[in-house]
């Protein structure tokens, strides 16, 4: 799969509707604050190296989608996905367990994992879930 498969670039007005939802539902929140303060210090080098990462973590799923969710491998993955995020903000477990609920129920983030793997969605919603509640 090539990278513009997974990357869907977003139009501009995209972009500004994400942006414009997210201030709406987390604008008050420390992370928000956080993940744009990041996010405006970003050069585009730093951010390609981001979603680079991001990019071999799902891969790595992929490759663990038959794994036990409890094995070490699996739950390995899962801490590094957790330590990524802090890129962006700092994560909690309940921040964590909200996301890993928006895997599976928010359209987009279900369609972008989907491009890798059909369950891969499932498969990072259960394994989160698993990690949270062994923090």
């Amino acid at each position: 799969m090539k990278d513009e498969e997974l990357y869907d670039s977003p139009t501009k007005e995209e972009m500004n509707k994400l942006a414009v939802e997210a201030k709406k539902r987390w604008g008050h929140t420390t992370a928000y604050k956080e993940s744009e303060q990041k996010m405006r210090g970003m050069t585009k080098e730093q951010m390609d190296i981001i979603k680079k990462e991001g990019d071999d973590i799902l891969k790595k799923g992929v490759s663990l989608i038959d794994k036990d969710l409890h094995s070490k491998e699996v739950q390995d993955l899962i801490a590094e996905h957790y330590k990524h995020l802090s890129n962006f903000y700092t994560p909690n477990p309940e921040m964590y367990k909200g996301l890993a609920e928006m895997y599976i129920t928010d359209p987009r983030f279900k369609k972008h994992f989907e491009k890798y793997h059909p369950e891969l969605p499932q498969f990072m919603h259960d394994a989160m879930i698993v990690f949270v509640e062994n923090k």
